[in-house]
């Protein structure tokens, strides 16, 4: 029994408590960070001006990895958690078992702990920071802006958006892809769903008027000048072929993913067609969105291919989710070189029918 009583641990507590929070890591996430390569971590969040406003979540602090976001979310114990140094060592010559024990003392108590969500609201973060874009082609019925370097205020470059967005920067690069967001000056944007649907609608046209099946192998730069000569900016052009090709190598050009395609243009007409309240004919959506298809993509056209939600507010119409909208921010329609559309393509147009 005495050697059970050397064997007791005293307990002190500083007088001068030290500031520590602790952190709950996920599995995998100790393991990443325990491993002969550990990657860099950094702690995130939104900072972008007002619009964060809209979004309270966007506020909150996020820790990054790599290809990964973490909410960091703070957890109140009802416990008494201490934080302790170690014991001094045993005096030289003496026994371990024989040795009174030095006590313990408590440097700090913590009475909450931080823990770790994944995140996956990439391109819902995007939507709520960047300015739309809407063509003055595709977005009549407000003032022409022309995007220029004296017409930009409080420019928000992609690499600023990077730094300040709640995201991991592979995240980040995906989401920048999923919605085809692009930059223009120094300044990013994020595309209506008109202006997406006029930019695609356009590339439809260009490869009609020079026989270029999209469903196979085509040279970009082919379709670019004419797309361009309709009001479409460069950049937007490429956000879209971007959003919808195949990840491979362009250097012998590029191929369109069909099942990501075929989705895409129907989520994209849906949002730009579709009313709050009644939305659109269904009949009519399916009849364009097949017209908005390289003819051998047709017979794929289905419902059940939408990646984005829909309801059917009456029989026969059909409608977007709430959650798919068109993104929060301020609206300017804009003009990129303050050309007037081309009409080279209207002759073609029936033979898309």
């Amino acid at each position: 029994m005495p050697i059970q009583d050397n064997l007791a641990i005293s307990l002190e507590i500083s007088h001068e408590q030290q500031s520590f929070r602790l952190l709950e890591l996920p599995p995998a996430l100790l393991e990443l960070i325990t491993s002969s390569s550990p990657p860099s971590l950094s702690l995130k969040s939104g900072n972008l001006g007002d619009r964060n406003a809209l979004n309270p979540a966007s506020s909150h602090a996020v820790l990054c990895t790599n290809d990964q976001t973490f909410h960091v979310r703070q957890v109140q114990s009802s416990n008494s958690v201490f934080l302790i140094q170690p014991p001094e060592t045993y005096r030289q010559n003496e026994e371990p078992l024989l040795a009174k024990t030095p006590p313990v003392r408590a440097i700090a108590q913590c009475a909450s702990t931080l823990e770790l969500i994944p995140a996956s609201t990439a391109a819902v973060s995007l939507r709520q920071i960047l300015p739309i874009y809407r063509s003055s082609v595709a977005d009549p019925g407000a003032e022409v802006q022309k995007i220029e370097e004296s017409d930009i205020k409080e420019k928000i470059s992609k690499q600023n958006v990077l730094e300040n967005v709640p995201l991991s920067p592979r995240q980040f690069d995906q989401a920048w892809v999923e919605v085809c967001a692009f930059e223009i000056n120094g300044k990013a944007w994020i595309p209506s769903a008109n202006s997406l649907k006029g930019v695609w609608n356009s590339i439809i046209s260009a490869a009609t008027a020079k026989s270029i099946d999209l469903a196979r192998r085509f040279l970009v730069v082919d379709l670019a000048d004419m797309v361009e000569e309709d009001g479409f900016p460069q950049a937007l052009f490429d956000a879209v072929i971007e959003r919808n090709r195949i990840d491979e190598d362009m250097t012998n050009g590029a191929i369109l993913a069909k099942d990501k395609c075929v989705s895409w243009v129907g989520g994209t007409l849906l949002e730009a067609q579709s009313t709050p309240d009644h939305g659109v004919a269904e009949s009519e959506f399916l009849d364009d969105w097949k017209n908005q298809l390289p003819e051998i993509w047709r017979k794929y056209v289905a419902l059940s291919t939408l990646k984005c939600k829909y309801s059917h507010p009456s029989k026969g119409r059909i409608r977007l989710g709430i959650d798919s909208g068109d993104p929060l921010g301020s609206a300017v329609v804009v003009n990129t070189n303050g050309k007037r559309p081309g009409k080279w393509h209207e002759k073609f147009k029936s033979t898309r029918q």
